[in-house]
This record gives structure tokens, C-alpha cells and sequence, in this order.
């Protein structure tokens, strides 16, 4: 939903387009995402969890506007004050729904592997990609770059058979080559229409 409300926010305030060849690679990926997520039988959906992921994506498609319409803002201040702004929300959120997040955060940095997620998130998320990120929608705008997004389930499945040991299904393999088909149908296929 990410890169729904993205393209749709970009044309209505932005005036970007897509095109339907964009449009068309953006359903197909994002059939790839349902696929990947839909439970399987016997489990569903937690309605809270849905409704803060697609608080979250448009959240995050908000920002992106911002980012486009505020070019040559400094990286660094934008993720401080992002990261200042954002801090007393989540600490509210977290100490409703999951109670002290002091003894949680005191038993979860006891362990390595919860230090070296922290330090790869804050290091290279932080310090690296957003800063990457922010760039390309500054200079290519929000239709062209966020379609990228669709690549965040093909990493996270990776991890966790990297990290995890976790095995790919054929349904997990199918969806994740209908994303790619869908996210190169963005951006390989006006292109050669193109040429």
C-alpha cells in the first residue's frame, strides 16, 4: 500500500504521472505482495497489525512527497529530526500495546543478535540508505523510485533463510518472481517502448 498511496499522492500533488504500463507493473508486483502475505490456512490477518501498516505506508508516502517538494535539504537533519519527532509517539505506542519497553529493551540487548540488528538498522539504514534514498526522490522523483519498495519482502524472505534457516515455499518463490516482473514492467518496459 506504500506504493499506492506514493503514486497516487505524487499525481494528485505532485503531477507526476505513471502511465498505465507503470500503473499495469505496480498491480502485478503488488499481486506478488498479496501472494507472499496471504495467510495460510487456518490463520489470519490481525486487524490492528493492518491497520497500522497502512497507517505506516501512508505515513511514509507522506514523507516522500515532503522529501520531493523540499529539495537540497540536508539528509542528516531530516533523519534527526525525523527520528526526535517520531520518538515520543512509538514510546507511547509501545507502552500501551506492549507495556514497560525499558525491561524489554534491558532483556533484548542482553542478546548479540538483537546488537548487531540495532547496529546494522542504525548504522546502515539510517546512516547509508535513507540518506540514498532521499537523494534518488529528489532527483528522480517519487513514481520513479518508489517502486523499489516492492523489493523489501524479496530481502526479508532472504534474511530469514540466511538468518533464521527458514525454507522457501513454492507459493513464497512465485510471489516473489511475480514482484520482480512487476517492478521490471515499471521500469525496463517504458523504456524500451521508448526506443
Amino acid at each position: 500500500t506504500h506504493l499506492l498511496w506514493s503514486l497516487l499522492l505524487s499525481r494528485g500533488i505532485l503531477g507526476e504521472r505513471v502511465g498505465l504500463i507503470g500503473w499495469a507493473g505496480c498491480l502485478l508486483a503488488f499481486a506478488g505482495i498479496v501472494l507472499l502475505s496471504w495467510p495460510g490456512a487456518g490463520a489470519s490477518l490481525p486487524l490492528i497489525g493492518v491497520a497500522f501498516g497502512l497507517i505506516g505506508a501512508f505515513s511514509s508516502a507522506v514523507g516522500n512527497i515532503a522529501i520531493r517538494r523540499a529539495p537540497g535539504i540536508s539528509n542528516v537533519a531530516l533523519n534527526v529530526w525525523g527520528s526526535v519527532i517520531a520518538l515520543p509517539v512509538v514510546l507511547v505506542v509501545a507502552w500501551a500495546l506492549e507495556g514497560d519497553p525499558s525491561q524489554q529493551m534491558g532483556v533484548a540487548f542482553s542478546t548479540p543478535a538483537f546488537v548487531a540488528a540495532f547496529a546494522f538498522q542504525a548504522l546502515v539504514g539510517s546512516a547509508l540508505c535513507f540518506p540514498a534514498w532521499t537523494r534518488m526522490i529528489a532527483k528522480y522523483g517519487v513514481s520513479r523510485v518508489t517502486p523499489f519498495t516492492l523489493l523489501v519482502p524479496l530481502f526479508a524472505v532472504a534474511s530469514t533463510t540466511l538468518f533464521l534457516g527458514e525454507q522457501w515455499t513454492p507459493r513464497m518463490l512465485a510471489a516473489l518472481a511475480i514482484v520482480v516482473a512487476g517492478l521490471s514492467v515499471v521500469q525496463l518496459l517504458p523504456r524500451f517502448v521508448r526506443a
